[in-house]
């Protein structure tokens, strides 16, 4: 199933039977250049159909696997922003405990220069 608008499904059904008609013309001409016939049938036209539904499905198939690709992609970088924005929470905490650490390390660095001193 074509996945498109109606007018644009019956541009599609108008672009075939021009394609066809263009078939036709072109073989047409062969024979009068080549003086060697070649038909158009209702099969070769039905094998037409059938291979741009082929290459249709085929080219939907692609489009789909990469939109899956950059949602993925997408989830990934919207997971990895949340992460961020969590390890700043805990970096925040963490820079409180460091700066309460900083300053004992600091008092007792002066207590010892004090105690060596004397």
């Amino acid at each position: 199933p074509l996945d498109c608008s109606d007018e644009v499904k019956a541009s599609l059904v108008t672009h075939m039977g021009v394609v066809h008609k263009m078939v036709t013309d072109v073989c047409a001409e062969y024979f009068h250049s080549m003086r060697r016939q070649v038909y158009q049938t209702p099969k070769s036209y039905l094998s037409f159909i059938a291979a741009y539904k082929a290459m249709y499905r085929e080219k939907l198939d692609a489009l789909k696997e990469k939109e899956g690709r950059v949602k993925l992609g997408l989830d990934k970088l919207i997971q990895g922003a949340a992460d961020v924005e969590a390890m700043k929470v805990v970096l925040a905490a963490e820079q409180v405990k460091l700066e309460e650490a900083t300053e004992s390390t600091n008092r007792m660095l002066e207590g010892l220069e004090v105690s060596s001193a004397e």
